[in-house]
């Protein structure tokens, strides 16, 4: 039988003994907790916030239970190949990314809002305190872009999180889990949400860096 832990831990934050010991009082307390929250960046706070900001494909992923900081948890690392490193920070190759939760056997650790990826997928990430925090990525799922080949063009195209597509870096800022259909960047677009090319959001994300380097 599946047992399903969850944890209300919040994104940005380290994992520390006190969040680990709130963790498993909530599940104590109450089968599921509370949905993991998160302030979404603007464009140039996720860029300017990302140690790497790499294209990749997923390889795979492993799960294990771990000793942190006195207690039990599980966690996940997932394997990328690096294609592109758009900051110039790491080489081209393997990327090993470290989650907090995970499934080991009959026992599942959720971290609500951390991106789940899937072997072979694209995608686009902004790494920010791998090993550190339970996520690895800016604002978590904000952090995650998947790249999907257009059927009609066999242009590569850049979607969120949520599926939806990316039609302008102005929507980077967009909740993952609301409705956005009022955003003034989403109502300016036209109907078909053509979402960026891979090409285009990759020159905005080195536009945005080179503003950023000329800043410091």
């Amino acid at each position: 039988m599946l047992r399903s832990y969850h944890s209300n831990l919040r994104p940005g934050k380290q994992v520390t003994p006190y969040a680990l010991l709130l963790w498993i009082a909530s599940i104590l307390a109450a089968p599921i907790a509370t949905a993991t929250t998160v302030i979404p960046p603007d464009f140039s706070q996720l860029v300017s916030s990302a140690t790497r900001i790499v294209q990749a494909t997923v390889e795979g992923s492993e799960s294990a239970w771990v000793n942190q900081q006195g207690f039990r948890v599980i966690k996940t690392w997932v394997t990328l190949h690096v294609s592109e490193d758009l900051t110039g920070n790491g080489k081209s190759g393997t990327l090993k990314l470290e989650f907090l939760g995970g499934r080991v056997g009959d026992d599942e650790m959720r971290v609500e809002g951390s991106p789940r990826f899937i072997a072979g997928e694209e995608v686009i990430l902004f790494v920010a305190n791998n090993g550190v925090d339970a996520c690895p990525l800016v604002c978590w799922g904000h952090g995650v872009y998947s790249v999907k080949t257009d059927a009609a063009t066999s242009a590569k195209r850049v979607y969120r999180a949520n599926g939806a597509p990316l039609a302008t870096t102005s929507e980077v800022e967009l909740s993952l889990t609301s409705s956005s259909s009022a955003h003034p960047a989403i109502a300016a677009s036209n109907l078909s949400r053509t979402a960026l090319s891979v090409d285009e959001f990759k020159s905005a994300i080195r536009n945005q860096l080179r503003l950023v380097r000329n800043a410091n």
